[in-house]
């Protein structure tokens, strides 16, 4: 469906404020869809509701136009820690959407080629489903609170402060994200005694990294805070050499304009 195929649809419907719902990180979807309203001169507005939303979000879409259910721009929130562990447990049995189509007036989507989800994975997805329906038909769930810290608690423990059970099922969980690899797979400890430079690498690419140091050193530490640690310790560092290139950035603009000047000066007969 081209763009002016969605702007027709809107006109149709008479749509003034366009919901998102999805789980949310970055708002990127929300970002793209108004850029498109906004090049089609439109004035329908985008509003996102998400799980839960990571840095930079407000700058990208304004806070006012969305809202989140578990978190909002915060670092240290358990959940935002295994993100990419949610979205593994809850892969979709289809493939990703592709594209967009028009079908019987309706906009439908076309997907890919699905994945292969393991049995633990059918099994975990048909748990969540099992405890919705009992939940739904249970006639003292209204009187039930569920907020968002209550509904995410289980899950952020698992994610802070795993089981082996849950570190041996999870962390060898297939994960694809670009290269096919695990959730939480390190290699034995004496590989990256020998290879340290090897260990920086799995754990950067690792989806479950609090995970990952609990599978190989196979002690029960506190890694979230260790991992916290260390990472606010890089985003520093990463900040300091951010601001040392753009200062240096900035003189070399300078030296660049004293030199054109000086040129400039020669060449008119002004130079002295």
């Amino acid at each position: 469906m081209d763009i002016h195929a969605f702007e027709r649809r809107i006109e149709k419907y008479e749509i003034s404020k366009i919901v998102l719902a999805d789980v949310g990180w970055h708002g990127t979807t929300q970002y793209v869809l108004q850029r498109i309203l906004d090049a089609i001169d439109s004035k329908e507005k985008v509003y996102g509701l998400y799980l839960g939303c990571l840095d930079s979000t407000n700058s990208r879409i304004g806070k006012e136009n969305y809202n989140t259910y578990a978190f909002n721009e915060n670092k240290d929130s358990s959940f935002a820690k295994g993100i990419l562990v949610f979205e593994a447990l809850i892969m979709a049995p289809h493939g990703s959407t592709v594209q967009y189509k028009v079908e019987n007036d309706e906009v439908v989507p076309v997907f890919g080629e699905p994945d292969n989800p393991t049995d633990f994975l059918i099994s975990v997805q048909a748990g969540a489903m099992k405890f919705i329906r009992d939940y739904k038909n249970n006639i003292l769930s209204s009187n039930v609170s569920l907020n968002s810290k209550i509904c995410t608690n289980a899950f952020c423990n698992l994610i802070m402060k795993p089981l082996k059970e849950e570190l041996d099922t999870i962390g060898q969980m297939d994960y694809d994200d670009f290269e096919l690899g695990k959730i939480a797979a390190p290699d034995p400890f004496i590989m990256y005694l020998v290879h340290p430079k090897k260990l920086y690498h799995d754990l950067k690419h690792c989806p479950w990294r609090i995970g990952f140091m609990y599978r190989l050193f196979k002690l029960r530490l506190p890694y979230g805070k260790i991992y916290s640690f260390i990472r606010g310790g890089i985003e520093q560092k990463n900040l300091i050499t951010e601001r040392k290139q753009s200062k240096k950035n900035k003189n070399i603009v300078r030296s660049l304009s004293y030199e054109r000047n000086i040129k400039f000066d020669i060449l008119s007969g002004d130079g002295r």
